[in-house]
Parts: structure tokens; sequence; C-alpha cells
């Protein structure tokens, strides 16, 4: 007997994050009790939305559309459409877009859009951007293909940012799937998320149900509650700092983020004013910690908020006690929490006062007592943050001294210290950042050392340790860093060699947590430089699997938060690069060349506009800067040399605005794409026809 399903979902392999999501979110909606047996067009409403049916194995395997999937589609009441620029660009999409039209009801499509711009095909100038699928957008034939008439388009939500944002994009999908109206949804899923607000500390393990009891203490037990209180408060600043610090190889970050938001609920309920020294320190560190896991997950807005809450407890607390070493080492965190969070987010400006005023509080707490090796440790931190800071903005010459002396300090603590984890792991992110110089300054042997060195660290607490997954997550970021320096250096073997150990251990070590963003973007670069290399070497299968597996990562990075400019801007522009010049390469002809470079200007436009945000991020430069390159090749096969010339020449000059004060740019990305821009301007389209066409 057939399953019967509520909708259908068509996406795109490499949109499969945001199938999975809405597949989930569907599958567990809850209709309003006050709507449920309501009559409505499609008849009395449901209580669940259920079954909902999702499929793309079949795509995955390479397969068309089978028996099994149109039987699924002919039992769906509705399909829903998952539209991006992937999808668009599927055959497979397309065609179960057609079948619905001919074999059901074109008035039962509705549609997602989770990237590009819909209806952009109709304009030449953003062409490829569209999300529609042809099918979408036109009649089709008996054939199961497009016409040249256009169809109303159906029923869309939009759950970018930019649109409806997920939650309203997932209850116009409800309301249409119910039949009701989507002013009744939203009222009613309104106040049913305050009621869950208001119950969301009751869920909370044995330790935090203290915390949720304290508010009813009466005033006569003000003191047993005060002592309550003061445990209960240690306990969560234990159990944060044990789980991140320690026991974050055992369990996965969603662990963390459900005592998070629990805690986070609590403190933000606190009145500063009647805090005790104590008390008020203790919210400063666990506010940072949070803020920490926040920048984990992905969730941008709530670490800067909490690191601001973490900075306005510890300023209070300094001000009560200003020559107290202790207080003043927790402001000193509390200052470096909030430059990084600045940092992440690009504010470079913030990001760097911050971490002077940290040198300055660290440097004061060295002159107090001088004898205390902990205090020169922390001082180190604190310019190595510093230094971070400054080579983001291209000042290496200061960031290379600050970096030199965090070095040498935390080398001494490492050494005064041999079984403290966290001693070594301190020295290894120095090193990590030393390399960082010396690759900006063209030193890509010296880069290596550090990296060697670094790596030597991570092994010995390893051997130490085997299951310390943070460890390992940066022995693959270590590996990832040395193999795109050899690729740089043009070392392909030894550069092949090395990123495909790190790519396959990025994917096994993601498969314990396929949550944690650093994981996923650790990943995302070790088969990005994977395919690279691949492409170099003219092994195009092998860059084909990395690409795919690439692209998928990245959306899910995408979906988590689409406002992370690392992601969205770098990582991002890299995939569709080199998924450009892997198509370029494999075309065969002249023409189908040209075509597979058509959507470089879309994607320059893209880039260029984030840059603009972020000048000095040498990354997104070289990013950008490649763009422009393959825009310029485009228009060479097009005949327009002058037009050609004009895009190379533009590659240059955000190159050299990216290096800042640092004058031309030295680092080895930079210098291979202006040996790419030299070899363009001496051979002209004769070199795009070789080297990017991979034609005789």
């Amino acid at each position: 007997m057939t399953r019967n399903y509520k909708a259908f979902i068509s996406y795109s392999w490499s949109d499969r994050a945001w199938g999975e999501w809405l597949h989930r979110t569907l599958e567990t909606y809850r209709t309003p009790k006050q709507i449920i047996g309501a009559k409505t067009p499609l008849g009395p409403a449901p209580a669940r939305l259920h079954p909902i049916f999702k499929d793309r194995e079949e795509e995955a395997a390479g397969h068309g559309i089978g028996a099994a999937i149109e039987e699924a589609m002919g039992a769906s009441e509705f399909l829903i459409v998952l539209c991006s620029p992937r999808s668009a660009k599927s055959k497979w999409v397309n065609r179960e877009v057609a079948w619905f039209k001919t074999h059901k009801s074109k008035e039962r499509i509705l549609a997602l859009v989770v990237d590009g711009e819909p209806g952009a095909s109709l304009s030449e100038t953003a062409a490829g951007e569209e999300c529609f699928p042809a099918t979408l957008l036109y009649k089709v034939d008996e054939t199961l293909q497009p016409t040249d008439e256009l169809e109303d388009v159906p029923l869309a939500a939009d759950a970018r940012k930019e649109g409806d944002g997920k939650r309203i994009a997932k209850l116009k999908l409800a309301a249409a799937l119910l039949g009701v109206g989507l002013d009744d949804l939203v009222k009613r899923d309104d106040r049913r998320r305050a009621v869950r607000r208001r119950w969301v500390m009751s869920g909370m393990a044995a330790s935090m149900v203290v915390l949720s009891g304290l508010t009813v203490f009466a005033f006569n037990e003000r003191n047993h509650a005060l002592l309550a209180r003061a445990d209960a408060e240690a306990e969560i600043e234990y159990m944060i700092t044990d789980l991140k610090n320690n026991l974050q190889q055992e369990v996965q970050l969603k662990v963390l983020g459900d005592i998070a938001t629990r805690a986070q609920d609590y403190y933000r309920r606190q009145d500063l004013g009647r805090l005790d020294d104590e008390a008020l320190g203790r919210r400063a560190r666990v506010l940072g910690l949070l803020s920490d896991l926040q920048q984990d997950f992905g969730n941008s807005e709530d670490a800067i908020s909490l690191s601001q809450e973490s900075l306005s407890a510890s300023e209070k607390l300094v001000v009560r006690n200003p020559k107290n070493q202790k207080i003043l080492l927790t402001h000193a965190h509390a200052l470096q929490g909030m430059g990084n969070t600045a940092f992440h987010i690009g504010d470079l400006t913030i990001a760097e006062q911050h971490m002077k005023d940290a040198v300055l509080l660290t440097d004061r707490l060295v002159r107090l007592d001088e004898r205390n090796p902990q205090w020169k440790a922390e001082h180190g931190s604190a310019l190595a943050n510093l230094g971070i800071v400054q080579m983001q903005k291209s000042f290496l010459k200061s960031a290379l001294e600050n970096l030199k002396k965090a070095a040498q300090a935390r080398r001494e603590y490492a050494k005064l210290k041999p079984d403290d984890r966290q001693a070594h792991m301190e020295l290894g992110v120095v090193l990590h950042w030393m390399a960082e110089i010396s690759l900006r300054m063209g030193e890509g042997s010296q880069a290596l050392d550090f990296l060697v060195e670094q790596g030597d660290v991570h092994s010995v607490l390893l051997s130490r340790n085997p299951a310390d997954q943070l460890i390992k997550s940066r022995q693959i970021l270590n590996s990832v860093m040395r193999s795109e320096t050899l690729l740089n250096m043009r070392e392909f073997e030894k550069a092949g060699e090395l990123v495909e150990k790190a790519a396959s251990s990025a994917l096994a070590h993601l498969s314990l947590d396929k949550e944690d963003t650093t994981r996923l973007s650790n990943s995302v670069r070790a088969h990005l430089t994977r395919a690279e290399v691949a492409i170099v070497m003219n092994k195009l299968k092998d860059a084909e699997g990395a690409l795919e597996i690439a692209n998928r990562q990245i959306e899910e990075l995408r979906t988590i938060n689409p406002d992370r400019y690392d992601w969205s801007g770098g990582l991002l522009g890299r995939v569709r690069l080199l998924e450009m010049e892997l198509s370029a390469k494999s075309a065969g002809n002249v023409d189908n060349c040209n075509t597979a470079l058509k959507s470089a200007e879309a994607e320059l436009s893209r880039l260029k506009k984030i840059f603009e945000n972020h000048p000095t991020d040498i990354r997104l430069a070289g990013v950008t800067a490649a763009a422009q390159l393959l825009t310029g090749d485009h228009a060479a096969l097009n005949g327009e040399p002058d037009r050609a010339e004009n895009y190379w020449r533009r590659s240059s000059e955000i190159l050299v605005r990216s290096a800042g004060d640092s004058g031309p740019p030295k680092d080895l990305a930079s210098q291979k794409l202006i040996a790419e821009l030299d070899a363009r301007w001496e051979g002209g389209v004769d070199y795009v026809l070789k080297a990017v066409c991979g034609l005789p």
C-alpha cells in the first residue's frame, strides 16, 4: 500500500543542509491547538504536517528519477522546491518540478528561497544568481522540458535573513500546507514562544534546578539563599569551564549549548549592583565563556552582547578593587574576549583598542609581581592577541614584534609547566600566528618551521590524550596550512600527500560532531586545497569529488550563520571559483570553456561588496582578485581584449589595497596570483586557452 505524504521536498544535493533543516522543522511542527480540526480549503487542519518526503540519494548516486521517486511525488499533496542557484541548475530538481506540474498540480507547488535571486535569469547582468529552476519559471511541454512561455511563479517563502528569515519562512509554508492564514499562525507562534521562554529553565539538569529556584527564597532565608546561589554559580562555572576545556573531546557542542542557553537566561536577570565581588567576578568569567561558546556556534550577535556584559561586570569589579591582581586578570581576560569577538565580526578598530588595553593591564600585573611566571605568560598572551589584530590590519612589523615577545614568554611558561595542557595549547596558538605572519611576509620556509614546531606541540598533547578533540581540530588546521603553503611554493606532490590525509582526518573528526563550525570550516579548507592541488595536477575527477564535499559543507556553515563574512566571502568564493576553473578545464572546447566562466562576473560583483567592508582581509582579497582574473579571461575568450586587460589590471589593485601600509603584497598566495597575472599580460588569450581551458 502506497504511503501518502503531506509534501515532497525537491532540492539539490549541494543544499542538503537546508533540505535537512526544512524536513526537520516541518516534520516536528505542531499545529496550534485552536486550529486543529478547523475547516480549511484542504479539509480539517491536521495536528501535524508529517510525513514529509525528502530524498536525494538518487542524485548523489548519479541516477535519474526512478519509479520510487515518481511514486513518492504521486503520493504527495504538495511539492516544496528548495530554491538556490544550485537547484536552478540541477536537472533532477527541474525534472521533479516538471513532473509534478504535469502529473499533479502546479497550484500545489511551493518555493523556499535559500540563496540567489528569484527571476535573476530574466536579467542579463545577474543571470548567474537565478535561484528558480527553469521548469518553475516557465511552462513545460509533454517531454518535461521548459518552454519559452513564462508561468505564474508559485507562493515563495524566503528563508534568507534579508527576506522573511527562517521562522517566518517556516510559518508561511506551514500555513500553505494547512490551508490557513499566515497571520493566525504568526500570532499563535508568538504566544507559544513566549510561554516556552517562561518555562525554558524547567528543562535544566539537577544542578541547574538550583538556579531556577533561587528567586523564590523568602527574605527570612536570605543567608541560605545566598549560599545556595554561590554554590550554584560555582557549579555553572565549573561545568562550562570543565566541559569546554577538558571534556569537549567527549561531548558535542550542543550539550554545552543547552547549558549555555539556560545559564545566559539566569545571568541576564541579575542586578549587578547587588552582587558581591566574588559573584561579580564569576559573572564576568562565565559570560566570557558563554560568549566564546556562542562564537563557536556562529552566533555573532549573542557573542557580542555577552562579551559586553562580561566587560561591564569586570569594569565594575576593578573600580571596587583597583589593586587586586586576580581581579585585574579577570578584567584583562574580559577585554581580550571583547576584542576577540570584534575581531571575528571584522571590526578591527575596536578589536585593536581592547587588545592594547589588555596589554597595558597585564604589563601592570607583571610590574606588581615580577616573580609570578603566570603574569608574564598572561602578558605574552595579550601581546599575541594584539599582534593578531595588527596582522589583520596589515601592520606586519608591529605584529611580528609582539608575536615574537609572546612566543618567548609562552615557551618559558610551557617549560615551567610541562604537564599543563593549557600552557602548551597557548604556545601552539602563538606559533600558528607566527606562521601566518611569515606567510604574509613571503617567508614560506620560515612559516613551515613554525608550523612544524606547532605540530610537535600538538603531537605531545595527543600522545597524552589521544581523545582530545580540540587538539585534533588544531592539528588538522595545522596540516591544512602546511599543505596550502607547499601548494603556493609549487611543491605539488608534497602538498597533495599532506592534504589528502588532512581531508580524511577532517571528515572523520567532523563525523563526531557535525554541528561544530570549527570542524566544518577546517574540512572546507582541507577539501578546497585538495581540489586546487588536483586541478593543478590535472586529476580532475579527484577535484570534482573534493569540491562536491566543500560545496555541501560551506552551505551548512551558511545555514548556521549567513552573516559570517569569512564563510560567505573567502570560503564560498573559493568554492565557486574552483568549480568554474574545473568546469573550464574539463570543457574540451573554447565555447564550453567560455560558458564555464560566464558566472565569474556575478561572483566578482558579490565578492567586491564584501571586500569593500573588509579591505584588509588578505584571503578575501586573494579570492576577489582571482575572480577578477577569471572575469577577464571570460572577456578575452569573447574577443574583448581591452575589457579583459582592464579586469586583469584591477586584480593587482585589490592585492595592493589589502597589503595596506606594508607595501606591495609579499605573501605567497598573492605572489602566485601576480605570476598568473603576468602570464596573462604576456600571453593574452593564448595563455587563457592553454592554462585555463586546458586546450593545446
